[in-house]
């Protein structure tokens, strides 16, 4: 049931953003509002539901890019471009609407986006180590990344995906880091 509702709620949020009532849910579920209830007591805890899962899930696949083979400036790029699995389903220029009327939810987003940056950091220090990556400050680096996937999810326009926008942010500060660039 909550695998249901969570897909009916990323459907009614795809049409009319966060303006979706736990009402109009149920009745697309046709179930009761109390065994909705029974799942997730507030619009609130739903949402937050779905963005803890998809970070979990996020940083579940970038711990296995980081231990993998593959050389650093790729698990680099792999780590700092990874996706979850419900990503593609999710108009993300709708989440917009978290960030108007939703300030509890936005800065959840936010601290999920400043968390679990310990394996950027070693990637990075281990490129430079090895002579891939040149940069002037491993913190500045950091909030950089940090602030930019941050603002791509507040500046979708709806003509580049989520996806798109992210590869392309982040590939292109990895490129500015390369040494001899």
């Amino acid at each position: 049931m909550k695998e249901l509702i969570i897909n009916e709620t990323i459907n009614l949020f795809n049409e009319y953003g966060c303006k979706f009532s736990m009402e109009t849910l149920s009745k697309n579920l046709q179930i009761s509002k109390k065994t909705l209830y029974k799942y997730f007591s507030s619009k609130e805890k739903l949402i937050t539901y779905i963005i803890d899962e998809s970070f979990n899930e996020v940083h579940k696949k970038q711990s296995i890019i980081y231990t993998s083979k593959k050389d650093t400036e790729t698990k680099l790029r792999e780590i700092l471009t990874t996706n979850f699995t419900r990503e593609d389903k999710i108009k993300m220029e709708k989440a917009i609407g978290i960030y108007k009327y939703y300030p509890i939810l936005s800065k959840k987003i936010e601290s999920r986006y400043r968390e679990e940056w310990d394996l950027v950091t070693n990637l990075l220090i281990k490129g430079s180590e090895e002579g891939i990556f040149e940069y002037w400050s491993l913190s500045y680096t950091i909030e950089l990344l940090k602030s930019a996937m941050s603002l791509v999810i507040k500046n979708l326009d709806g003509k580049t995906t989520y996806t798109q926008a992210i590869n392309k942010s982040m590939n292109a500060l990895v490129n500015s880091l390369k040494k001899g660039k």
